[in-house]
């Protein structure tokens, strides 16, 4: 039986050592003349952009005041700058923050909007104007430099907002293993967890200020025990990527809890070497806000995805400590 389904993915990858040394060639490919390039000050102190200049040589305008948690307000001051700059294209280099910000600017110029408002939705939106939108991420995250979502913080309703539509994909992705080399232990950690774990965490760093990658760390292992009776075989098949003499001499039935195990047998080892928080006990103010959280988090579209449906309720057992901490 044939199924149907679709794929669409436009993005140009360049990808391995030295990657970055396309940057040039395919700014010319775009016509990209003087782009306006985004990041944050973290990146910038540590002379990222400096590194990138190395393979780029036209004029450019710099944006680098994008905060922790993207935000609608810096995006639509990003696009005032970069009309009033007559600006060609975008460069984003950073992590999930910046590559979300870059993606609302994006659609925000392309669909000719005056406000964020205006772009939210599941594919809602028809192709716009034609901007370049290159990304150089510096994290090993969900893999968002090429990927057709993006979340931005609504500051003053502080909620976070979702897009999701095939037109927020980049143009061209370079993944350069050199942008990953010098960040701390800790960042590398909890975007590498991030890109294993997604509703919940949304909700807890939004209530609680905590870093997108360490509330997935924290919710890893809770919200796979919750899931666990949807996705046993998913889980016993992760063994064998994870641990493959493991899996060989674990019983079919045990896979999917021996893959928990696993997993929180590694983060024990991540959270000793780094001090990466893997546990709802370092949330000091958690259970002050669990309703809340859980509220968000009940109303948030990742939630459409998970294959075992929650409500409100589950959302708090597991905040609370039901599936552990």
């Amino acid at each position: 039986m044939i199924i149907y389904f679709e794929f669409m993915n436009k993005t140009k990858l360049c990808a391995g050592k030295n990657a970055l040394s396309q940057l040039q060639y395919e700014c010319d490919q775009y016509s990209m003349k003087h782009p306006f390039i985004l990041t944050d000050q973290n990146l910038y102190q540590l002379g990222y952009v400096k590194f990138i200049l190395k393979h780029y040589h036209n004029k450019y305008c710099l944006f680098t005041d994008i905060p922790v948690d993207s935000s609608t307000d810096i995006i639509e001051k990003i696009c005032a700058i970069y009309q009033n700059e007559k600006c060609d294209g975008l460069i984003a280099l950073g992590g999930g923050s910046v590559l979300d910000t870059a993606k609302g600017v994006y659609l925000m110029l392309s669909q000719q909007c005056d406000s964020f408002e205006q772009i939210l939705g599941f594919e809602s939106l028809n192709k716009g104007k034609d901007i370049p939108l290159f990304t150089i991420p510096t994290t090993s995250g969900t893999g968002s430099e090429a990927t057709g979502v993006a979340v931005i913080h609504d500051e003053k309703k502080n909620v976070k907002l979702e897009i999701i539509s095939q037109h927020v994909q980049s143009d061209v992705a370079f993944l350069d293993p050199v942008m990953t080399q010098n960040l701390p232990l800790k960042v590398t950690a909890s975007t590498a967890i991030d890109a294993l774990v997604h509703a919940i965490g949304h909700a807890l760093g939004t209530v609680c200020s905590i870093p997108h990658g360490e509330a997935m760390s924290m919710l890893l292992i809770p919200c796979m025990k919750f899931n666990l009776n949807k996705n046993k075989e998913d889980y016993g098949e992760l063994l064998l990527y994870l641990d493959k003499d493991l899996y060989a001499r674990t019983k079919k039935e045990d896979l999917a809890n021996v893959t928990i195990s696993f997993l929180q047998d590694m983060l024990n080892e991540i959270h000793k070497r780094t001090g990466l928080p893997i546990s709802f006990n370092s949330v000091t103010s958690l259970h002050d806000y669990i309703d809340e959280i859980a509220e968000k988090a009940f109303n948030d579209g990742a939630l459409l995805v998970n294959r075992q449906y929650a409500y409100k309720k589950d959302i708090i057992d597991i905040l609370g400590g039901k599936y552990g901490y």
